[in-house]
């Protein structure tokens, strides 16, 4: 039992279990991606209001919630051999990714791979491999530092959970919330993202090398980006999410200022223009309240023209 959907477990090609929660039906699948907190609860205000009008899954990466741990390294391509072996399991139709932060070079190392499952890409605030920051040794040592200074201690107090239900939760169920209390920030959740964030430059560095016409199939991509300061790595990231959407052919780009959410129209067959909308306010984090108005931003995807698997 789930407070977040329908709960299962699939059994991936090495023999460990994954929890996975689905609600709605029809096609095509969505799948949600987490980003570095890895688990189901990052969707819980999203994956409801998308099931309403198709199939929806969200599960919960190895070591996170009710996943079993991996004993082998995290790196970005087991992740998605978990992934793959779990959309096989759930669903033999065509599917359409929702990746946020570390879940959106995730999702498009899937399409990459399953060109013939992914008929769409939904990608919130992603983590972007033409970062240069993610690379530098300072960013990994500080990310190292936080972790045994303030995560774990904070994570061990309870505090960590009690700041994160004030901020990132404040606005899901009781009977969630629960839930989240008693996985979210696990030991065994907090070795794995140690684990993934030891192995992202890595995998970000693979993607690096690949053409831009190899990079993603010729699929739909919507593109949401948060508001940045104008410093720091939160800018670069912003930009290099704007360079994204400037690749895509028959883009409208808005001005820097006028808007942060950008739909992106990837279908040289198709004459239809993409939509836009604004998100002026969007946090990081998908859990916050307000982006449970980006749900529909996602059957807006499933509904356009020229999306034929697309449609529900």
């Amino acid at each position: 039992m789930s407070a977040f959907g329908i709960a299962g477990q699939t059994t991936v090609r090495d023999g460990r279990k994954l929890h996975h929660v689905t609600l709605g039906e029809g096609e095509p699948l969505v799948v949600f991606e987490a980003g570095g907190t890895g688990s189901r609860t990052t969707w819980g205000l999203v994956q409801g209001k998308v099931a309403e009008r198709t199939a929806t899954l969200s599960y919960d990466r190895a070591g996170f919630g009710r996943s079993e741990p991996d004993p082998g390294p995290r790196t970005l391509d087991r992740i998605v051999d978990d992934l793959s072996d779990l959309i096989d399991s759930v669903s033999t139709g065509p599917c359409l990714l929702v990746g946020h932060s570390l879940g959106g070079p995730i999702s498009r190392s899937y399409a990459r791979r399953r060109p013939d499952r992914v008929v769409g890409l939904v990608l919130v605030d992603q983590t972007a491999e033409d970062c240069g920051f993610y690379y530098s040794k300072a960013f990994q040592h500080v990310g190292t530092l936080s972790h045994w200074i303030f995560t774990t201690p904070m994570a061990r107090m309870g505090l960590l959970g009690a700041m994160a239900r004030r901020t990132l939760y404040r606005n899901f169920p009781e009977p969630m919330l629960r839930e989240i209390r008693q996985e979210k920030f696990s030991p065994a959740a907090l070795h794995a993202h140690r684990s993934e964030t030891r192995h992202l430059a890595a995998g970000l560095d693979a993607m690096r090398t690949l053409q831009d016409e190899h990079a993603l199939p010729d699929i739909p991509v919507t593109l949401i980006s948060a508001r940045r300061s104008s410093r720091g790595m939160w800018s670069e990231l912003a930009v290099s999410h704007q360079r994204l959407a400037a690749a895509l052919p028959t883009a409208n780009i808005p001005g820097p200022k006028k808007a942060v959410t950008w739909y992106r129209w990837n279908n040289r067959k198709s004459s239809s223009p993409p939509s836009s909308i604004s998100s002026p306010d969007s946090p990081h984090s998908p859990s916050k309240k307000n982006l449970n108005s980006r749900a529909p931003g996602v059957k807006s995807l499933t509904d356009r023209p020229g999306a034929r698997k697309c449609r529900v």
